[in-house]
């Protein structure tokens, strides 16, 4: 058995866990923390035999932080039984949409860049081992690495 998430719990905060997706022995999952002074969120891939997480997206704001948020959170998730995951992520900063591929070496590599009139975050499929998505009305796409 092993522990992938725990909470604090407290009235000042809020804590919590998603579960975007299991496939195989690899889950993808996003944690986020969010009080009156700071917010963040990681979402990862986890694979459940050795624990071993790799992120996927990741961000903190603060309330009064200059000079804009930084980080990345991830819209749509795809993992493969084989540890491979894609995502459609938001750059909290600029809005833009990446399209980015996580390979079972554990790199991210981003496939595409745009705004999310260009790339509408929610439309990234898997069929036979590629991503597919939507780019300015054309469809793009690209193995997993």
């Amino acid at each position: 058995m092993r522990l992938l998430a725990s909470a604090l719990i407290g009235s000042d905060y809020q804590e919590r866990f998603q579960i975007r997706q299991v496939a195989g022995a690899f889950l993808a999952l996003t944690t986020s923390v969010e009080d009156k002074y700071a917010s963040s969120a990681r979402t990862t891939l986890v694979n459940l035999r050795s624990g071993k997480p790799r992120t996927l997206a990741a961000f903190h704001e603060e309330a009064m932080a200059w000079p804009q948020p930084i980080g990345t959170q991830a819209v749509n998730v795809i993992v493969t039984p084989g540890g491979r995951a894609g995502a459609s992520v938001t750059e909290r900063a600029s809005g833009n949409v990446r399209i980015v591929a996580l390979g079972a070496d554990g790199g991210l590599q981003q496939l595409d860049i745009g705004s999310p009139a260009d790339i509408p975050p929610t439309e990234l499929t898997l069929m036979s081992g590629r991503l597919s998505w939507l780019h300015a009305g054309q469809p793009r796409t690209s193995p997993l690495p």
